[in-house]
């Protein structure tokens, strides 16, 4: 048997057992209008209240009437409140047929108390009655089936969602969808964040945290790091031919370099404290060069910080023994001197000046002319890196601060042309350029040389480091 929903024209299929269950009252499964079925009267059929029909009653019962709670059709007690659901069904089903069997009564207008205080009573008592009084009448004052009741009591239970047109119910059920895929686009960004590795800049001497972080544990294959810059290699006249010029300036010589990265600033406390667990200089800040430091600490500083990056080691070291490997190539290392003086001449562009980067020595340098006030009641008077004017390359401190630690043994200057040097085969000293923040202005000009024994120390001297793929 079919019937159609009069409220959304939906066809709906009606079994026997469901019509004698229903008692002609039906609810549209698409718009939950609860209707009466048209023509349908009473008979001896289909108002048997024999067991079966009871059956057909349970089969159908998908609520506890008395707290709503979802149940099975073969369940006698609700498993949340213990009502005894076909005691229930059986109450309801007779207080059914015996309204339905009341002839209908007429009221009388006189009869109507319609003061304040009655009408208040009304109200109060239908508010008291919730949904269940108002969801236990149709649209024409009749009394819903049990079935119906519960199907009622439940959608009210479920924020009138329900008892929306279908139309209102799509918007709905779209709303969910789009907060639902928002919820889910949060969560997902969130975890992306967090996972993501991020590269923070540091002005403590312009580099990423994360670059000499000791967690950090990324393969670095071909590194090009933001705190160094690239030196175009080149050919350049290395030394003074001035012959009033110190004897260890002379003789000017032919020089070919190849290409090579450096420190756009020298080596901080802070990159230090961090690859070696350590800090000895004095005084000590984090933007302040690191000093204190001698040779052989600077070698192994070198070799930690390549292990760190996952690079080769340029040095083996035996004790106070220290050898070149793979020709300096593949980790970070001391500059050699041929590199630290064309790095401070500007590279390809072989600048003349007397300092690195010009000639007005206050723009470009801390020295004993301009160091000021000692750090912090000291005599040492080394200033944060990069506080100057850099030079033609973007290299901060080329000139003054502090000394720099070079590769080679301090020695004589060869006469003929040589290809990437790297010093005399030994000596005692090491060389160490560029002034520092007491040196006279004599002392800091580029060509200039100065040497330190390697166990040597003080807070006048640091480093800067060169990279060579």
């Amino acid at each position: 048997m079919r019937t159609n929903c009069p409220n959304c024209n939906k066809t709906i299929e009606i079994s026997e057992e469901l019509l004698g269950s229903s008692r002609g009252r039906l609810v549209c499964p698409c718009c939950l209008e609860v209707f009466v079925l048209p023509g349908w009267e009473p008979n001896k059929e289909n108002v048997d209240d024999s067991a079966g029909q009871l059956a057909d009653l349970m089969a159908h019962l998908r609520y506890c009437p008395n707290c709503g709670a979802k149940v099975t059709s073969r369940s006698k007690f609700c498993p949340i409140c213990g009502e005894d659901l076909i005691a229930a069904e059986r109450e309801r089903m007779a207080i059914a047929d015996s309204e339905q069997a009341e002839p209908a009564q007429s009221h009388d207008d006189s009869t109507i108390d319609d003061s304040p205080i009655a009408i208040g009573e009304e109200a109060d008592d239908d508010a008291d009655n919730g949904v269940a009084e108002s969801d236990s009448q149709t649209n024409h004052g009749k009394m819903l089936s049990p079935q119906e009741y519960l199907l009622m009591v439940q959608h009210a239970n479920t924020n009138h969602v329900h008892d929306m047109s279908p139309s209102q119910r799509r918007r709905f059920r779209r709303k969910i969808e789009i907060w639902t895929f928002v919820l889910v686009a949060c969560v997902v960004a969130m975890l992306l964040w967090c996972v993501t590795p991020r590269s923070v800049s540091n002005d403590l001497n312009g580099m990423p945290t994360t670059d000499y972080s000791l967690s950090d544990t990324e393969h670095v294959v071909s590194p090009v790091f933001s705190w160094m810059a690239k030196v175009d290699g080149g050919t350049f006249s290395m030394g003074n031919a001035d012959s009033t010029a110190n004897e260890d300036e002379r003789p000017k010589h032919v020089v070919i370099l190849n290409d090579f990265f450096i420190m756009k600033r020298e080596v901080t406390q802070h990159m230090w404290q961090a690859i070696m667990g350590s800090n000895p200089s004095v005084p000590k800040g984090d933007k302040l060069p690191v000093v204190c430091v001698s040779w052989l600490d600077c070698v192994k500083f070198c070799n930690k910080l390549s292990r760190h990056y996952k690079l080769r080691e340029c040095y083996s070291i035996d004790d106070s023994s220290v050898t070149l490997l793979h020709g300096g190539h593949g980790g970070f290392r001391l500059p050699t001197e041929a590199e630290w003086e064309y790095a401070a001449r500007g590279g390809k562009s072989n600048g003349t000046a007397e300092f690195s980067g010009g000639d007005d020595l206050d723009d470009l340098a801390w020295y004993g002319g301009n160091s000021g006030v000692a750090c912090n009641g000291g005599l040492a008077k080394i200033k944060r890196v990069g506080t100057k004017k850099p030079n033609e390359l973007g290299l901060y401190d080329m000139t003054g601060n502090v000394w720099e630690w070079c590769w080679d043994y301090y020695g004589k200057y060869p006469s003929d042309s040589q290809t990437n040097p790297t010093g005399p085969s030994g000596g005692i000293q090491r060389v160490i350029r560029g002034g520092c923040w007491n040196s006279s202005k004599g002392r800091c000009a580029v060509l200039f040389r100065n040497f330190d024994k390697i166990t040597g120390s003080d807070n006048s001297v640091g480093l800067r480091l060169v990279y060579m793929p």
